[in-house]
């Protein structure tokens, strides 16, 4: 998972951010994901436990190097993500 743990719960960044030193700015409804001055993720903050935010654009490089039809993917996200499309939170798996 390409992401951040904030108060027991996961949060998604950017594929090309993974491994790198990244700071959080939290408020009472939004995390926000800083590196190298500049906000790379923000998602709605998760107030359980083992939770997961997860924006599927983070992944579409990753999906696009993949077997995976990349063409299809980003059809896909661009046609079920809203123009303010906000990750809401999952319970992790196990």
């Amino acid at each position: 998972m390409l992401g951040e743990f904030i108060d027991r719960n996961r949060y998604s960044i950017p594929a090309h951010w993974a491994n790198t030193v990244v700071s959080v700015r939290l408020t009472a409804d939004c995390v926000r994901i800083v590196a190298e001055a500049q906000m790379i993720a923000e998602h709605a903050r998760c107030f359980g436990r083992d939770q997961l935010s997860c924006d599927p654009w983070h992944y579409l490089p990753i999906l696009e190097k993949s077997q995976v039809q990349s063409g299809m993917v980003r059809r896909l996200i661009e046609a079920t993500k809203p123009k303010h499309w906000i990750t809401h939170c999952f319970q992790s798996p196990p």
